[in-house]
């Protein structure tokens, strides 16, 4: 029995592109980058790197370098005083 159908081929195949060739530009990242931050804007524990607008194309996005701490070095949280309750929040947020 065929599961696959030649139309549903060419569906799947142009929502594919469609979806790839949209997630893969980069000017729409660093345009949905600026909206992130500008909706986190008063958030002090939120830092949003600045977008080098002179240095992004659709094939590359240039940003600042923000130093962190990764959400799963729990040694590293705490050493910097950050409340651990907030950690399952940050975990959530990122799914």
């Amino acid at each position: 029995k065929r599961f696959l159908t030649l139309p549903f081929v060419f569906f799947f195949h142009r929502i594919f592109t469609t979806t790839t060739k949209n997630q893969i530009d980069y000017e729409l990242e660093a345009r949905n980058c600026e909206l992130f931050k500008n909706n986190f804007a008063g958030q002090p524990w939120i830092k949003v790197p600045d977008v080098k607008w002179e240095r992004v194309s659709p094939e590359v996005l240039t940003m600042e370098y923000v130093p962190g701490i990764k959400i799963s070095d729990v040694s590293a949280i705490d050493a910097a005083g950050i409340d651990r309750k907030v950690r399952p929040c940050l975990l959530h947020m990122m799914e």
